[in-house]
């Protein structure tokens, strides 16, 4: 079963229709008015809590938030790819997945673009153009370290949201 909350109050709790096969883990709560805020769903099972989903309503996107995959580990072999993260976030941080917009990735230093995607499986764009747009308020810039360690800096720009840069550096291994 599952309790479901609207900003700390509960709108009830449904259990499985295990008669059902097709209707079980379905559980419904007709008519909840939309209200800006938290929704978050405690499942149970036997009384004891099994998992836990919070959803929380964001404000406008105001800014870009770059998060890099292996910045710590980055080796200038002229192989090693380097994923950049960019999402599309409000005034509290929180990831804004309506977020329209047009983002264009660049690169200074000891590395090379590679590709942009937008995650959205049905595109037909070509991954070697650094401008893509935002889907479900995310782009990713992929990059490939030179042979040479060093400064690199990547920087995604999202016009009116800004500009979002990172710096790393691409090591030698030993």
């Amino acid at each position: 079963e599952a309790e479901l909350f609207l900003n700390g109050r509960s709108l009830g709790v449904r259990a499985n229709d295990r008669a059902d096969p097709a209707r079980r883990n379905v559980l419904e709560w007709p008519a909840v008015a939309w209200e800006a805020g938290v929704l978050e769903a405690v499942a149970s099972v036997s009384g004891q809590e099994v998992a836990r989903t919070r959803i929380e309503t964001t404000g406008p996107a105001v800014a870009l938030r770059t998060v890099c995959e292996n910045a710590s580990d980055w080796q200038s072999d002229g192989r090693d790819l380097q994923y950049v993260r960019v999402c599309a976030v409000d005034s509290a941080g929180r990831r804004v997945r309506e977020a329209k917009g047009r983002v264009t990735f660049s690169v200074e230093g000891e590395a090379t673009f590679l590709a942009a995607d937008d995650g959205d499986s049905n595109t037909s764009r070509r991954f070697d153009d650094p401008s893509v747009d935002l889907h479900a308020g995310m782009a990713l810039g992929i990059f490939r370290a030179t042979r040479h360690a060093g400064h690199v800096r990547v920087t995604a720009d999202g016009g009116p949201l800004g500009c979002s840069s990172v710096d790393l550096e691409t090591a030698r291994r030993p």
